[in-house]
């Protein structure tokens, strides 16, 4: 085989090794798929939490079915006063027998559809039924109607939801990003290696 013809098959296998411009195109779609599937899990999980949360508004006794398990007791305003100091109880209707309440431990808020709650205190319901709740700010202090919102405490549930957000997120982007990197190297190096044919 002559020159010639050796350096016609290295270009055609020069052209043949060039990865296409098209797979930018898949790279970017991958991110953009990630970050679409990253803000509809997080909305998804946002929703669910919301709509698991009880409300409650004090001064004032409230009656609530509760299941069994930890819950956290928020303070849920729309501004971004001070807390107003009220104390809660809660019992159970049936017996009449007090649920441990205390300050929690944990400092947690949210910030859901122009409301921001702000965990406040924890309690452990013992078995599931009717609860009464009830509100009241200690003796020689007054102020206006709060609303509490009380959610089941679940450490796995933020665990799956922040490595949810992570998986999906990091791997769309490790991904797209990594097609897209490798892509432009070896069109690089094709690039450079058909001007030294």
């Amino acid at each position: 085989m002559g020159d010639n013809a050796r350096m016609v098959v290295a270009s055609v296998q020069q052209r043949l090794d060039v990865p296409g411009a098209w797979r930018y195109v898949v790279g970017g779609v991958i991110v953009a798929a990630g970050v679409v599937g990253f803000v509809v899990f997080l909305v998804s999980r946002l929703a669910g939490f919301s709509q698991g949360l009880v409300r409650v508004v004090v001064p004032g006794r409230n009656e609530v079915q509760l299941e069994a398990g930890a819950y956290t007791i928020y303070w849920e305003s729309s501004g971004f006063g001070g807390w107003p100091g009220v104390q809660v109880a809660v019992a159970s209707k049936s017996s009449g027998r007090p649920v441990a309440v205390s300050r929690s431990w944990v400092n947690s808020n949210y910030s859901i559809g122009g409301k921001r709650g702000v965990s406040m205190y924890s309690a452990e319901i013992p078995e599931g039924g009717v609860y009464v709740v009830e509100g009241a700010y200690p003796p020689g202090k007054s102020g206006g109607e709060v609303t509490l919102a009380m959610g089941r405490s679940s450490v796995l549930g933020i665990v799956l939801t922040v490595f949810g957000c992570i998986a999906i997120l990091g791997g769309s982007l490790a991904t797209g990003v990594g097609l897209i990197v490798t892509t432009a190297i070896r069109r690089n190096r094709a690039c450079r290696d058909s001007r030294m044919i």
